[in-house]
């Protein structure tokens, strides 16, 4: 085999060269595709994540939106009794004086209902002897206002006191700015409402005490027999200078809770609060 000339030998050095260098350049061209293809990949998973993640957070709002529009739809003002008011003190809520005065068809919790579109109106359009209207349940007029009377009867042996507290559990649009809470209580009539902007209270009401709660109103010498009536009146001042059109489409939701003083603590802690929020 004739041996090969260094021209030769150079020449095909040259190819070898040539072709590494070129291997080279396409391993490292496929390498650069593969790390593209990996980042594209990855990217397009990230995206594909954040928008699972977003689905989930909409459909997250969406349950959350759709129970609280449940939870407003199917309840209204509730009046309860704490635990054992009745097994220990023998206190029970009556719907009618008829029931109340015949000892019957007593229960522990009583509910008002709820008004879905209310109108503002002016305290004075409401009859000052509303409260002698109706022996019990609702009598609500024309949707301007909620009206509810019911009765708490002593049946057990011991005189006692108690107090009941009305809590606001939740507002939307600032309602409450110009919602008025008018109790009647054995034909004692007091209006509650929310401070003005300025801090002071509304004209003709008891200002809340504080922005989870209306009010707390003690009733002492509760003797066994005794029947107390309640007449609850909730509507829109209309002549609140801050019932404004921002205030349309809000909602109010509350309740009402009737406990006993059950020991000397209790007298002491409803005082002492009641103490701190007299002017």
């Amino acid at each position: 085999m004739p041996r090969k000339t260094k021209e030769e030998k150079k020449q095909e050095e040259e190819k070898v060269k040539k072709y590494r260098e070129l291997t080279a350049d396409d391993i490292t061209e496929r390498k650069d595709i593969r790390d593209r293809g990996k980042t594209i990949s990855s990217r397009e998973h990230r995206i594909k994540m954040y928008r699972f993640a977003l689905i989930l957070c909409i459909l997250f709002l969406i349950i959350i939106y759709y129970l609280l529009r449940l939870w407003y739809a199917n309840s209204g003002f509730v009046i309860g009794l704490a635990r054992d008011e009745e097994k220990e003190y023998g206190i029970v809520l009556f719907e009618t004086l008829e029931d109340a005065q015949a000892g019957k068809n007593y229960t522990l919790q009583l509910n008002a209902g709820r008004i879905d579109y209310i109108d503002n109106i002016s305290v004075d359009w409401i009859p000052k002897t509303i409260d002698q209207e109706s022996n019990g349940g609702s009598h609500n007029k024309d949707d301007n206002y909620l009206a509810y009377t019911f009765y708490l009867a002593n049946k057990g042996t011991t005189s006692i006191s108690y107090f009941y507290t009305i809590y606001i559990d939740d507002v939307i649009k600032n309602v409450d700015d110009a919602m008025r809470i008018m109790i009647y209580q054995n034909g004692e009539r007091t209006i509650y409402g929310k401070r003005a902007r300025n801090g002071n209270a509304e004209y003709g009401t008891v200002p809340f005490l504080d922005e989870n709660r209306v009010c707390l109103v003690g009733r002492h010498h509760f003797d066994p027999g005794t029947i107390d009536k309640y007449t609850i009146v909730i509507y829109i001042e209309g002549d609140d200078p801050e019932c404004l059109d921002p205030l349309i489409g809000g909602e109010m939701k509350m309740h009402m809770e009737i406990q006993s003083e059950r020991n000397d603590r209790d007298q002491n802690v409803y005082t002492n609060e009641v103490l701190s929020h007299i002017e």
